[in-house]
């Protein structure tokens, strides 16, 4: 049973996950590649989808900052019911006293239009800027949830591994104890050996049990990522390697990376943020201009007034210069000066450690791809020596112990082998990752790697 999906988890709004639908989805029977995690990755896990909406939010800034330059219409309504006396003197200078008693109702509707609005354009271009940020950021969230997801897989792919060869030495080690102890028998083994042998037994047992643990851990990170449980990982083939990536230099991969990182991208974009708010607060200085316009009505809008409605339109411009703040606006201009400086350090900064991590991993990825190739010709060395030892235990010159001991050597050398194969994948994956590669493409990637097949060296072994 390859893996089950936990239920309850809606599809994310994503442009990741409409793509992912085109990846093939876990069935129970097949074992878990990478790209159907990936599909379910994108729909389950939580911090992908937190930036899924986070994106989304930062979206809205644009259309928040261009509403500064469009008209804005009000339209006030109220009415009120009042009650009072009028006292005042007559012809005969009398005192006279009447009482009031009427509804005053208002309206009025305003429409004011940007003309020349130097706060708001910037507040535009700074939007703008913030959105393409964003979408920079989304797209590293997504290459993260790829090197969350790869590293998982691929410890996964390490842990079944080391549990299967750790069974192999185990059966080894007992058939080696099973000997020891008719040596033993007959008198020509020692009670050192067989101690020597029971031990070695008992601690290939305790990693076992060690292995198993690993192995429950592995498969709990994937479902966390996933939502996928009982997952497992085909075997890797651990002596070819996959095709080579191109471009095929450093060279050709830094330039590909500075294009592409996103983290680069987005401190790009942050600079171009920190150079809008350097405008939009130097515009405290700038004058602004309005069209202004309202129609209003009103009624017995004064004791003056009773019984009478009055109706105005009007029509103007409304010119606004700031003459002084108390320094205000030139503290802001400086603060955003140096947030703009402090934005392209960031962006320096960025770029070094981009250089620096992909001559890291391309020659993380050359030198296991040299191990690879060494522990495959000890593979096939280890191959021979093995089929000599059975060939001297059919003719009575060796023993089985013998045998076994060559086994667990070859199992040993297996396991570094799939270990430089690991390595060499994770530094390969990393590679793509910080160069900025499409997500689906560094799947795929891994994925093809699962399909090589197998070394003539470990054919050789199998027969």
């Amino acid at each position: 049973m390859c893996c089950s999906r936990i239920p309850g988890r809606g599809p994310a709004a994503t442009i990741l996950a409409a793509a992912a639908l085109l990846l093939p989805l876990p069935s129970a029977a097949d074992a878990l590649r990478l790209g159907a995690a990936f599909a379910a990755a994108l729909n389950h896990d939580p911090a992908y989808r937190a930036a899924a909406h986070a994106l989304e939010a930062a979206r809205q800034n644009e259309p928040i900052a261009r509403a500064s330059l469009l008209p804005a219409v009000t339209l006030s309504a109220s009415t009120a019911d009042v009650e009072g006396t009028r006292r005042f003197p007559n012809a005969l200078g009398q005192d006279v006293q009447t009482r009031l008693e009427y509804a005053s109702p208002q309206a009025s509707l305003t429409i004011r239009m940007p003309l020349l609005n130097y706060d708001g354009m910037a507040g535009v271009s700074q939007a703008q800027a913030q959105t393409a940020a964003a979408q920079e950021q989304f797209r590293a969230d997504a290459l993260d949830l790829v090197e969350r997801l790869a590293g998982a897989y691929l410890q996964l792919a390490a842990a079944q591994e080391t549990r299967r060869q750790l069974v192999v030495q185990v059966d080894a080690l007992q058939v080696k104890l099973g000997q020891t102890q008719r040596r033993t028998t007959q008198g020509e083994g020692t009670q050192v050996q067989l101690a020597q042998a029971r031990a070695a037994l008992e601690v290939g047992r305790g990693r076992l049990v060690e292995a198993d643990r690993q192995l429950a851990v592995a498969r709990d990170a994937i479902t966390r990522l996933t939502g996928l449980y009982d997952a497992s990982v085909p075997a890797l083939p651990q002596a070819l390697l996959p095709v080579p990536l191109q471009p095929d230099d450093l060279d050709g991969w830094i330039a590909l990376a500075l294009q592409w990182s996103p983290r680069l991208r987005q401190s790009e974009r942050a600079v171009d943020v920190a150079r809008a708010a350097v405008r939009r607060q130097y515009a405290g200085h700038l004058p602004r201009l309005d069209a202004v316009g309202s129609l209003s009505r009103a009624e017995s809008d004064s004791t003056a007034n009773i019984g009478q409605t009055t109706s105005l339109r009007s029509f103007g411009v409304q010119f606004t210069m700031p003459l002084y703040s108390g320094g205000g606006v030139d503290a802001s201009v400086r603060q955003a000066l140096s947030r703009q400086m402090q934005a392209e350090e960031e962006l320096r900064r960025e770029r070094e450690e981009l250089l620096l991590d992909v001559n890291r991993y391309w020659q993380a990825m050359r030198g296991a791809e040299a191990r690879v190739r060494g522990l495959d010709e000890t593979l096939r060395s280890s191959v021979v020596t093995l089929r000599g030892a059975q060939r001297s235990l059919e003719e009575g010159l060796g023993t089985t112990a013998e045998v076994a001991d060559v086994r667990s050597a070859l199992v040993e050398v297996e396991r570094q082998l799939l270990q430089a194969r690991l390595d060499h994948l994770q530094a390969r994956a990393r590679l793509q990752l910080r160069a900025g590669l499409a997500p689906l493409e560094i799947v795929t990637d891994i994925d093809r790697a699962w399909l090589t097949g197998v070394s003539a060296a470990q054919e050789e072994a199998k027969r």
